[in-house]
């Protein structure tokens, strides 16, 4: 379809989020579905995403067939994008094979040699368009020549967007061994000492011979409070109400052979400590009842991957700072009941919590875009996973 010069530097003047922002960055003559693939979906892994980045460029352009400030012509432009076949051709680089992939419609044929296609007596021969080659030219429709100048990309050292590296983890498909050298040498372990003036209390309360021994111990916190300096103040309110939970949690009579009754024992009341003990005037708090996890909702729908109510993150626990926008600082995920072992509830929620905490880091770098990297440095993101003992 033809274009006037005009026309070939049009622009949506309406700017939105996700993969439309990509018509109103580009001009008309751009609007073809490589150059959309290109710039577009760079969160997901698009060679197993085809259909999913074709229908959204679609429904894009169907869009903006209905927007009323955008010329005929433009709209008549988006038709014709809309009715035409999705061909990709990417390149394969390696030592055994060379040779080149051309997808169509989502289809991709990765082949053992330079003909890219085959002499095969039970399927037909196709040209890059997908319709039947019917001059006979079987082994010859696709011969990639030598001369050829087509840019050749590098294998993803990484499985869904995602480097896996780390002990007893295979290192394929190629992936490099000094990214996980290097990454290993930003970990130092750090000592964090119990404060001496708790030593006492926390010594009289592990030897109480019983619960009643044990609430004696912890009543001489009290007097203590009144002739310590602030911080040890701070320190020993912190250590009373952690061995009054503790107390409580062995003169209870609810079974912990349940999630819910593990995290009601064993989880929730420390994590309100912890909450309650961040400074007040951001307002931290620790929510439960499987709270959503707002900022995997934005992040989604960002990248035009929420649907429904069905996308949503819901987490055991969180600990928000409602008077600092609201930001989520620690995602909590309970594997199960009390000294369960079952290595698949584990492993998923190791894998869910990690999505959890990057979503939550990039929401922080969302709503402090102007900070500095060496202040975003210091930002840390909380996955608390209550499991075995």
């Amino acid at each position: 379809m033809q274009l006037s010069e005009a026309e070939k530097r049009y622009k949506l003047s309406v700017v939105n989020e996700g993969s439309r922002h990509f018509f109103s960055t580009n001009s008309a003559e751009d609007w073809g579905f490589l150059e959309y693939w290109e710039k577009t979906h760079d969160n997901i892994n698009k060679a197993k995403c085809f259909k999913k980045i074709e229908s959204d460029y679609n429904n894009d352009l169907q869009w903006i067939t209905t927007l009323a400030d955008v010329p005929e012509a433009i709209k008549k432009y988006a038709l014709y994008l809309l009715s035409e076949k999705k061909v990709l051709l990417l390149t394969v680089d390696n030592s055994r094979n060379q040779g080149t992939i051309y997808n169509v419609m989502g289809n991709m044929n990765v082949p053992n040699s330079s003909n890219l296609s085959q002499n095969n007596s039970n399927s037909h021969d196709k040209d890059v368009t997908g319709s039947e080659n019917k001059e006979g030219n079987k082994g010859k429709a696709h011969e990639v020549k030598e001369n050829e100048n087509v840019s050749t990309r590098e294998r993803d050292k990484a499985a869904n967007d995602v480097i896996r590296s780390g002990e007893g983890i295979s290192p394929k498909p190629f992936l490099d061994p000094s990214l996980y050298v290097e990454h290993m040498k930003t970990h130092q372990a750090s000592d964090f000492l119990v404060p001496k003036c708790s030593h006492q209390f926390i010594d009289a309360f592990v030897n109480a011979e019983n619960l009643q021994e044990s609430k004696e111990a912890i009543r001489l916190i009290t007097p203590a409070l009144k002739s310590s300096d602030k911080k040890d103040i701070e320190c020993l309110e912190i250590v009373e109400k952690i061995l009054n939970e503790a107390h409580e949690a062995y003169s209870s009579y609810v079974e912990q052979d349940t999630e819910d009754g593990f995290n009601q024992i064993s989880v929730y009341p420390y994590a309100k400590i912890i909450g309650k003990s961040l400074k007040a005037n951001v307002k931290p708090g620790f929510i439960q009842g499987q709270p959503i996890l707002q900022s995997m909702t934005r992040q989604l729908k960002l990248s035009n991957l929420y649907f429904n109510d069905s996308s949503q993150y819901k987490s055991d626990g969180l600990i928000k700072l409602f008077g600092l926008k609201n930001i989520e600082l620690l995602l909590l995920e309970t594997s199960g009941y009390f000294d369960n072992k079952e290595k698949i509830k584990l492993n998923f929620d190791h894998h869910k919590g990690m999505f959890g905490c990057l979503a939550m880091l990039k929401s922080i770098a969302d709503e402090f875009e102007y900070a500095s990297i060496d202040k975003f440095k210091r930002v840390k993101g909380f996955f608390l996973n209550a499991a075995g003992k």
